[in-house]
């Protein structure tokens, strides 16, 4: 009987350490798979972005692992050209954008390669119905931003200082 007690004593702690190692083991490939980022602050975002603006996605192309957001700026603070924008997402197995059509976000987004812009895991964009506790923060940071109607007038008034100029 004694030999049949240490014996499932024995299973019992091989079968615990080996789940531990399995388990640490299990952990260590974790920690050495998963890209790990720190969202930067709200400071060091904003001085790094190429645009920052507020838009709703109105459409939406899939090019590969690369889904390309088309927006209709709302407002912006820094490298809005147009009252539209797009910003391409490179999208994989662990990490997926967290843009959708018809939603409305705050955008941080980066230059391109090919010097369009960027969006990625890593980012302080926002859903702007969504609840996360920087967005009011960053919105107040932010300040008043310009709308698309004075984007609108400073096209416009462009073009009548080409017309006046000709």
């Amino acid at each position: 009987m004694k030999n049949l007690v240490v014996l499932f004593l024995l299973i019992g702690m091989f079968f615990v350490s080996s789940n531990n190692l399995n388990v640490s083991s299990a952990n260590e490939i974790n920690e050495i798979t998963e890209a790990k980022c720190a969202m930067p602050n709200f400071d060091a975002a904003y001085k790094n972005a190429k645009a920052v603006f507020i838009g709703e996605v109105i459409a939406v192309e899939i090019d590969g692992d690369k889904k390309i957001f088309e927006f209709r700026v709302k407002k912006f603070w820094k490298g809005i050209e147009d009252t539209t924008v797009k910003v391409a997402v490179y999208e994989n197995m662990r990490y997926e954008s967290p843009y959708y059509a018809s939603k409305t976000f705050l955008v941080f987004a980066n230059d391109d390669e090919d010097g369009g812009l960027i969006d990625g895991r890593c980012s302080r964009s926002k859903d702007l119905n969504g609840s996360s506790a920087d967005l009011k923060d960053d919105l107040k940071k932010l300040g008043k931003g310009k709308t698309c109607i004075s984007l609108s007038d400073e096209t416009e008034e462009k073009e009548t200082v080409k017309k006046k100029k000709n």
